[in-house]
């Protein structure tokens, strides 16, 4: 059945919230991967977790993106799968900053030290010359994400990780569509959003071709702003999915953003249209909600299985840095099986 020639219609029922949508003549996806025969749950795991056994976590979420030091926590998560669903275990790496308190260069593309030491031509700079620290603190110092050299290396440096540790690919942090998300004032090279995400496409480009070459994923968190799906197409065509970091449950810190995306704030639509535009391009993305309850990860859940073809995974925790949640609709959404159209 092709989707195209058909209309399309999910619901879901949680906690007394019922959604449901009508997609019609929605286009062929585009050649891809092979799809999913069921919902793939997956999630960011920062730190260790101790809520859950390890089969818990291997079983529940076979999509991981962990940090490269926790080799032990991988390797241990590989032996306890039980399921048939295989892992596929990501390594986190931003590409926009150095960190100089990360000596080894694990949360990065490469080591603040050599970088400092023989490239410092690679750090951004404002209008008088100063080299730019990323907003929101941890020491970082901020990379010219459009410098072709520092593009070619740090893809080559993520590849040769890959080989040496057995990862199934990167997640790349901090692709946004404005400079505005991480610094106070543009900086001298890019002072207008046109040619910063010029530069952030030409470093997915170049990053993710090497990477994916390889045989390899590279994943791009891609951000959720409001008006960005433009740029959001840009980067997920170079790339082997887009991450959506809030999806339909959203950070309220973030430009005044209401707790859930609905049709009736208007914030619902413009989300729920980056996953149509994953799923047709049979892109591998991630969607993750941070969700103030349960109830509000089922209605994320049930946006998501709307527009789910059979790509990609889902994820769902009830705090920033807090332990993954389950519920009962996850297992359930598992039962539903390869989705219809496609």
């Amino acid at each position: 059945m092709v989707c195209g020639a058909l209309t399309r219609v999910a619901v879901l029922s949680a906690a007394s919230v019922i959604i449901g949508v009508n997609v019609a003549g929605a286009p062929a996806p585009a050649p891809g991967p092979q799809r999913e025969q069921v919902v793939q749950f997956g999630r960011y795991d920062y730190t260790v977790d101790t809520a859950h056994s390890l089969p818990a976590q291997a079983d529940n979420w076979p999509f991981q993106v962990l940090q490269r030091g926790y080799a032990g926590q991988v390797m241990a998560l590989r032996n306890a799968a039980t399921t048939k669903q295989p892992m596929t275990l990501l390594f986190y790496a931003d590409p926009m900053v150095i960190r100089p308190s990360d000596f080894l260069g694990y949360t990065t593309t490469l080591p603040a030290s050599w970088v400092q030491r023989y490239h410092p031509d690679w750090l951004l700079r404002d209008a008088a010359g100063k080299m730019i620290a990323r907003l929101d603190g941890d020491g970082d110092i901020m990379l010219d994400p459009g410098n072709p050299d520092y593009q070619q290396l740090a893809g080559d440096n993520l590849v040769a990780i890959m080989a040496k540790e057995g990862w199934a690919g990167v997640m790349l942090d901090e692709l946004n569509q404005t400079w505005a998300w991480t610094m106070t004032d543009p900086p001298a090279r890019y002072p207008t959003v046109q040619s910063w995400d010029a530069a952030e496409v030409d470093l997915v480009k170049a990053i993710c071709g090497k990477v994916m070459a390889a045989g390899k994923l590279c994943l791009t968190n891609t951000g959720d702003y409001f008006d960005d799906e433009n740029f959001w197409n840009s980067i997920t065509d170079l790339n082997s999915g887009s991450s959506q970091e809030y999806y339909m449950a959203l950070d309220q810190g973030l430009g005044n953003a209401p707790a859930a995306a609905t049709i009736e704030n208007g914030w619902w639509l413009p989300s729920e249209q980056r996953l149509f535009d994953s799923q047709f391009a049979r892109k591998q993305g991630f969607f993750h909600a941070y969700a103030a309850n349960p109830d509000l990860v089922d209605y994320a859940l049930g946006s998501y299985l709307l527009a789910w073809q059979g790509y990609g995974t889902f994820a769902a925790s009830t705090t920033y840095n807090g332990t993954d949640i389950w519920t009962p609709d996850f297992d359930a959404a598992r039962k539903l099986g390869r989705a219809a159209c496609q």
